[in-house]
C-alpha cells in the first residue's frame, strides 16, 4: 500500500468557500468517475476549517506559514498500480487540467508517502464530518536544519511517537497517524503543465480528536 499527499493552495482571486466547492461538487465526482481507470483504492477530501484555533497553535509553535486550503489524500494498493496504460494517462491529464481550473497549482505540492498508526491504528468508519463531532488536525512537518530527512523521521517515530501515545488520552486524542514522506521521482502527471514545488522535507501528523 502506497499513499499521495496533495496539499492544495486555491488559485489567485478564488474564495475559500467557492474552492471547496468546486473541489466537493466538481471535482471530487471527476476522480470518482476515474477512480477504476487510475486503479486508485482509496481518495479523501481534507477541506479547512476557519478557526481561532489554527492561529494559536501557530502561535505556540513560533510562528508557521499559512495554512493550505485542503489536502487530497489519495492510496494504491502498490506503487506499481501508479503506472498506467494510455486509457489512464488520458484519465490523469482531464484530472489535471480540471485541477487547474480552480487549484494554485505551482504552490500545491505532493508526494508519496507511507502511514506509522500511532494511535488507534484501525479505526471503525472514523471520518471528521461537519456534524459528526470529530475535528482533524493536519500538520505539515520539515525537518530542521541539523537533521536529515532520515534522521528526522527517525526521530519522530522512535522518540515524539511515543510521547504522544503517553499523552494521548489527556488530550481526548481519537486517533493519530504519522505519514512519512517517500522519496521517489514519478511525477509523470506533470507532464501537462508545471512541475510541482519542492515538497516538505517529511509529512505528518494527521490526529483526531473531540
Amino acid at each position: 500500500m502506497i499513499r499521495l499527499t496533495f496539499v492544495l493552495r486555491r488559485k489567485a482571486g478564488m474564495s475559500l468557500a467557492d474552492f471547496q466547492k468546486y473541489w466537493h461538487e466538481v471535482h471530487g465526482p471527476l476522480v470518482a468517475k476515474h477512480a477504476t481507470t487510475l486503479n486508485i483504492l482509496r481518495y479523501v477530501q481534507v477541506h479547512t476549517l476557519e478557526d481561532p484555533i489554527n492561529d494559536q497553535l501557530a502561535s505556540a509553535r513560533g510562528g508557521m506559514e499559512k495554512p493550505y486550503d485542503g489536502v487530497a489524500e489519495l492510496w494504491w494498493t502498490s506503487r506499481g498500480a501508479t503506472s498506467g496504460n494510455a486509457s489512464a494517462q488520458a484519465a490523469a491529464k482531464e484530472l489535471l487540467e480540471d485541477e487547474g481550473r480552480f487549484i494554485d497549482l505551482a504552490n500545491s505540492p505532493l508526494w508519496f508517502n507511507y502511514e506509522y498508526p500511532q494511535v488507534n491504528p484501525t479505526p471503525e468508519e472514523m471520518v471528521a464530518r461537519e456534524h459528526s463531532g470529530l475535528v482533524k488536525l493536519f500538520f505539515c512537518l520539515r525537518n530542521t536544519a541539523n537533521l536529515s530527512m532520515d534522521e528526522a523521521q527517525l526521530y519522530w517515530r522512535t522518540n515524539h511517537g511515543p510521547l504522544i501515545r503517553s499523552v494521548a488520552s489527556g488530550m481526548r486524542l481519537r486517533r493519530y497517524l504519522q505519514v512519512h514522506r517517500y522519496e521517489d521521482r514519478y511525477y509523470d502527471r506533470y507532464d501537462y503543465g508545471p512541475p510541482p514545488p519542492p515538497p516538505p522535507a517529511y509529512y505528518g501528523r494527521n490526529g483526531y480528536g473531540y
